[in-house]
């Protein structure tokens, strides 16, 4: 298992304008997954091929974070920023059992933008580590980001009677000449 070069962060506010982003969504077609697909509910195409002014945004504000790109050049490779709703009837009806905590195999970052407008601590992320403890527990709060390394073990704390709608954010490559850990472990106490 690779080093974690990646830290759990929250971002509030994430959005200037979140009733926009969340009434956009309303416009969109959703898909339900194929059968080699591991997760439940509807998502919609990614926003690089349906909003890529949107896609770019939410990718630079996310890098932006772990990276000073004026030190760094930043480059992402197979990157992927959908909708995603699911509610009860989705959780009920989903038979792959490994898809409730998991890790993204094919990411190196994962994150979730939370357009519920009613703060729900029950339908955000949990997120475990190697031994399957949890370490985080993330709400549901409109229009908060949480970005964690894909490769930690995550899911969905819980799904009520309401729908939760989210924007989930996969990065499958991040080429850089420093990561985070690297940098930070450069800098040395006297």
């Amino acid at each position: 298992m690779k080093k974690n070069y990646y830290p759990t962060f929250i971002l509030e506010n994430f959005f200037q304008n979140p009733d926009n982003i969340f009434n956009y969504s309303k416009t969109l077609k959703f898909f339900k997954p194929k059968k080699n697909q591991n997760w439940k509910g509807v998502r919609t195409k990614s926003f690089h091929l349906i909003n890529r002014e949107l896609f770019d945004y939410i990718i630079l504000k996310i890098l932006s974070v772990y990276y000073d790109f004026s030190f760094h050049n930043v480059k992402y490779l197979n990157a992927h920023i959908m909708f995603h709703k699911i509610d009860l009837k989705d959780s009920l009806n989903f038979d792959k059992k490994h898809a409730y905590t998991h890790r993204d195999i094919d990411a190196e970052l994962a994150g979730v933008i939370y357009l519920n407008k009613k703060i729900n601590e029950e339908t955000g992320t949990n997120i475990f580590d190697d031994n399957k403890n949890k370490i985080i527990k993330v709400s549901n709060s409109y229009n908060t980001l949480v970005c964690y390394d894909a490769k930690k073990i995550h899911g969905i704390n819980n799904i009520l009677d309401k729908e939760r709608l989210t924007i989930v954010i996969f990065i499958g490559k991040i080429e850089i000449e420093k990561n985070i850990n690297e940098r930070l472990n450069g800098y040395r106490y006297l």
